[in-house]
This record gives C-alpha cells, structure tokens and sequence, in this order.
C-alpha cells in the first residue's frame, strides 16, 4: 500500500479505537457504535481500493517499461536503416567533410 494510504488508515482506525473507548459521551452527541462500524467497514473499503491500485500501478509499471523498450527498438532498427541508406549515398569525401563540419559545430557548441 502507499505510504500515504497508510497513514491515513493508521490515524482512522487509531481515531475509530479512540471513539468506541469514549462510546458514552459520543452517544450524547449523537453518535452511535453503528456508526464506528460505518467507519471501520469504509476503511476496510479504501484498503482494498488502495491495494487494488497498488497492483494496476504495478501492471502500467510493468506496460511502460515494455513499450519503452519497444521504441528502443524501433528506433535502433530506425538508426541501422538511416546507417545503411547514408553508407550507399554518400561518397567518402561527402562523408568526411560531414564529420568535420560536426566537429566544427560541435567545438561552437561547447
């Protein structure tokens, strides 16, 4: 469960706990033991919502990290194309004086 989750349910049932101890005077204002049962049935809801959560965000965890790899991929194997087709069409002067300008640029850059 989340750190969050948690604390919250620990103060809940901590202030339910201290509730059902003063029953007597909370009855004078109008509260009831059913309702501290309400409480507790509601908390036990939100550890089960924040348990379900806990798995979807493991799951989407687990889908993100799979299309992460996915793009690398596809962008790898767009790179080895992008090598190829550059490999065929450029002479080896072309080459050269591409590699020298990126070297200029790159010195500009720094």
């Amino acid at each position: 469960m989340s750190k969050t989750i948690d604390a919250q349910i620990e103060k809940s049932e901590l202030l339910i706990e201290g509730f059902r101890k003063h029953i007597e005077n909370l009855r004078e204002w109008g509260v009831e033991e059913a309702d501290l049962g309400a409480m507790s049935e509601r908390l036990k809801d939100l550890k089960v919502a924040d348990e379900a959560c806990m798995e979807l965000r493991q799951e989407l965890s687990k889908r993100v990290k799979a299309m992460n790899e996915i793009k690398n991929d596809i962008s790898q194997m767009a790179l080895d194309i992008a090598e190829k087709v550059v490999e065929k069409e450029i002479r080896p002067e072309d080459h050269k004086a591409l590699i020298e300008e990126f070297i200029v640029s790159v010195g500009d850059d720094a």
